[in-house]
Formats: C-alpha cells, sequence, structure tokens
C-alpha cells in the first residue's frame, strides 16, 4: 500500500504497524518525534498504532541551535 513519510510516497506491506514503517526505513533508534495524520504519537505505542494505506508520517528531529 501507499503511505507518506515525510512528504515523500512509500510503498509498504498491506498489514504493518508504525513501528516496523520506522524500522524499514532506518528510523531505528535515536531520538525523534512522529506525527500519524497529523497526530503526536508516544514511542511507547508504536507498535499497536496500525498504518492505513493513505496515512501520513511526518518525523521531526531536533536541531541544534537557537
Amino acid at each position: 500500500m501507499k503511505i507518506k513519510l515525510n512528504n515523500a510516497e512509500i510503498e509498504t506491506a498491506d498489514e504493518c504497524n508504525l513501528q516496523s514503517v520506522l524500522d524499514a526505513s532506518g528510523y531505528l533508534d535515536g531520538n525523534f518525534a512522529v506525527a500519524l495524520n497529523k497526530n503526536f504519537i508516544p514511542k511507547a505505542n508504536y507498535r499497536n498504532i496500525s498504518i492505513y494505506a493513505g496515512d501520513e508520517i511526518i518525523i521531526i528531529q531536533p536541531m541544534q541551535g537557537g
């Protein structure tokens, strides 16, 4: 199925969760926040959130500076 990850369309398995999409996209560890369809998702819930065709995932990484 097709979803958007950081505004780029990607292909995923038909049945997957947020954690599997992040893992497959190289976001295995680190400091980042995730929004799914414009809603913040706590890291503890990544495995419990199912992903559906057309979903939009945005990954926000902290930046240094001010």
